[in-house]
């Protein structure tokens, strides 16, 4: 048999409960007790949400079978439910270690609703054109447009190219926080591979 790599939060009892401040320190050890593995990846989910990236941190270029990091980690007002795990070079993950923060700010934060909407009907293919993926998207956006506190964002057809759609991302990571809401409508033709990736 072989053995799972190993993860712990060294200061799971001094952050555990509530809190008001709006952030902490992990303090998180990694390792992996067979010589000839190297650890991978470090995962660590806050709510569900990757602070890393879907893929986690890579550190696989380190070559090593242990590491201890601090790493810091914003909350969002409520329970933030946080999980650390590490997975090792050959690909094995370790049992996910959480723990639980309450965040209650003494002044509740500002916090905004964005929708995204991305409908496309004309395909340069057009035995591949839809009818109503353009329509769905506007209609979705002026519904949303109705309350003044949502932001939306809209792009169509020819506008909807990677790189736009990129642009909304890298805009989405600069102007929102933790406490806000994103929904992002796609309308238009999408493929599933063989390890469930989702290409629109």
């Amino acid at each position: 048999g072989y053995q799972l790599p190993s993860i712990q939060l060294n200061n799971k009892a001094e952050i555990e409960g509530e809190t008001t401040q709006a952030n902490t320190e992990l303090s998180i050890t990694a390792w992996d007790n067979e010589q000839k593995n190297t650890l991978s990846k470090i995962i660590i989910t806050v709510n569900g949400n990757p602070i890393h990236g879907t893929n986690g941190w890579d550190i696989s270029a380190e070559k090593i079978n242990k590491k201890s990091i601090k790493i810091p980690v914003q909350f969002s007002v409520g329970v933030n439910a946080i999980k650390v795990s590490c997975i090792n070079n050959n690909g094995v993950e370790s049992l996910r270690e959480a723990v639980y923060i309450s965040y209650e700010p003494a002044t509740l934060p500002q916090f905004k609703t964005w929708f995204i909407g991305i409908g496309v009907s004309k395909y340069a293919d057009q035995k591949n054109n839809l009818t109503y993926a353009k329509k769905d998207a506007n209609d979705l956006a002026a519904a949303f447009s109705k309350n003044t506190s949502v932001q939306t964002i809209l792009i169509t057809d020819e506008q909807a190219t990677k790189e736009n759609i990129l642009a909304i991302k890298q805009h989405l990571l600069k102007q929102t926080t933790v406490n806000d809401a994103v929904i992002i409508s796609l309308s238009g033709h999408g493929v599933v591979d063989d390890e469930y990736n989702f290409y629109f």
